[in-house]
């Protein structure tokens, strides 16, 4: 794969609500898109037509009742598009991280959308297909949360979370490649830590906390615990919770008019040099061009920068 290609989309390049999250939009006629990949998760599912689906693993050819789970940094696009409808379910990772402390409690579950992946982007999204009954639940669920995101009446967030955490456990019966039950280790000691640092991490990404801190949390050394969350994240603690600031940088640069320098107090950056460095460093922009750019076409995107 050609890298310079690749495009990473945040939430706020998405074309979602800024407050929300979860969101759904059917797409009539699907074009062919560019590689990309996201900062949050994607579910996709194919209502008609057909296309070649482009991942790490090469080249599938959609086709109705398929639904493709696509998790944060794995990449794909679509060409050869014929006719393409489908609907797209964006799911902010934060609400995903939610959501996974119930369907840990599940195994496949747990497997399918909760385990850490270590190397996102060398790990194809994985393809599900639903039958025509099932197909049909499926997508009366995505348009029920369709429409509560769209309408808004009161409850809308429950009942949109409640659509989608259905959805979830629905697809998880539609995989035939999760390992038997007893196959599983979900309680390995490590495995658990690396997901209730991340989690932490996700509520907690402005608080001051040290490796030590984190560690005795999940009673690991501070070494084990480095170790571990590297290898299974596929990138450090320090640089998974520079993600989160500068993707939360980005929806407030979006969405907000906040000043940069406000922006940066609030997400815990004591020095607005440092800050701009960093979001820099992780988007290829300064926060004013982002800002910018975000009124403008050119801005839809974000450029890939390694996990």
């Amino acid at each position: 794969m050609d890298k310079t290609k690749l495009r990473t989309l945040g939430w706020a390049e998405s074309a979602q609500p800024p407050t929300g999250s979860v969101s759904v939009v059917r797409v009539n006629n699907h074009n062919s898109t560019t590689l990309h990949d996201h900062l949050f998760h994607e579910i996709v599912f194919i209502e008609a037509g057909a296309a070649d689906h482009l991942t790490v693993d090469g080249t599938r050819l959609l086709r109705p009742g398929d639904i493709i789970l696509i998790r944060p940094w794995q990449w794909h696009g679509y060409q050869n598009t014929h006719q393409l409808k489908l609907l797209n379910c964006l799911i902010d990772r934060r609400l995903m991280n939610q959501l996974a402390v119930i369907l840990r409690h599940d195994e496949r579950a747990f497997q399918l959308f909760a385990r850490p992946l270590s190397r996102p982007r060398e790990s194809a999204p994985l393809v599900l297909h639903a039958g025509p009954a099932e197909g049909r639940y499926c997508l009366a669920l995505l348009e029920r949360i369709m429409t509560e995101t769209s309408c808004r009446l009161a409850g809308w967030e429950p009942m949109a979370t409640g659509a989608l955490l259905e959805f979830l456990a629905m697809a998880v019966r539609f995989d035939p490649r999760i390992r038997p039950v007893e196959d599983l280790d979900i309680t390995d000691r490590a495995q658990k830590a690396v997901f209730d640092t991340a989690v932490w991490l996700e509520q907690n990404a402005v608080a001051k906390h040290s490796l030590e801190q984190l560690a005795r949390r999940v009673a690991l050394s501070p070494t084990h615990l480095s170790h571990v969350f590297s290898q299974r994240m596929g990138m450090g603690i320090v640089a998974y919770r520079n993600r989160i600031r500068i993707e939360e940088a980005c929806r407030l640069l979006a969405h907000t008019d906040l000043s940069i320098t406000k922006v940066a107090a609030r997400l815990g950056y004591e020095e607005i040099a440092f800050f701009s460095r960093m979001f820099h460093q992780l988007t290829g922009q300064s926060p004013r061009q982002y800002r910018q750019a975000r009124n403008h076409p050119a801005g839809a995107q974000l450029p890939a920068v390694e996990p």
